[in-house]
């Protein structure tokens, strides 16, 4: 669910909790919280189960929508909110260290962007218990992991909130639905 803190007071509250600005400090300079910029405040909910239809997501990038844009990818972190806890056998996060330094043409080549599920052999698993906080760089290829457990067991509920630096570039109402949402699509998300 994208934009999800558009929607409901609480999330709107809680992406504006002056807190954040510890979060901001991190990130470092010219940061701010990007509520209506990319995708918002984002909600996943992953489970593994007869008729599931989001079980796991293929390798990507958050940075190669900047493309979409006709712009170059540029750095902004994703923060996430852990709502459950999410050990290994709930699938969970996979991340290529250092993947965030590449150039551009391994950032558009190293994986079959949303279509290669596959294990890579340097992928680091992100485990974290419910209320547990974590930012990655939107240019590191990171994929969801297909849980092992089914059912209420492999429930996983994340939010994530994109910390962005440069222009701003908002969306509204208008905005149209951008393209790598439909080629999202076409890959079965």
């Amino acid at each position: 669910m994208v934009f999800a803190s558009l929607f409901g007071e609480r999330l709107r509250a809680f992406v504006r909790d002056p807190r954040f600005g510890a979060v901001l400090d991190v990130a470092g300079p010219g940061y701010r919280i990007g509520e209506r910029e990319r995708d918002g405040l984002v909600i996943n909910h992953y489970r593994h189960e007869e008729g599931s239809t989001y079980q796991r997501l293929g390798w990507h990038t958050d940075s190669l929508r900047d493309l979409f844009y006709l712009e170059k990818p540029r750095r902004y972190l994703n923060v996430g909110f852990y709502l459950d806890d999410s050990p290994l056998s709930k699938g969970g996060v996979r991340l290529i260290p250092s993947s965030h330094r590449q150039g551009l043409f391994e950032m558009m080549t190293r994986k079959a962007y949303f279509l290669d599920h596959r294990p890579d052999p340097d992928e680091y698993a992100l485990e974290a218990a419910a209320g547990d906080l974590t930012i990655h760089d939107g240019r590191i290829w990171h994929r969801v992991a297909q849980a092992t457990a089914t059912g209420d067991a492999s429930q996983r509920r994340v939010m994530y909130l994109p910390l962005m630096s440069g222009p701003l570039k908002e969306k509204h109402e208008g905005s149209p639905t951008p393209l790598y949402f439909r080629l999202k699509r076409l890959a079965g998300y």
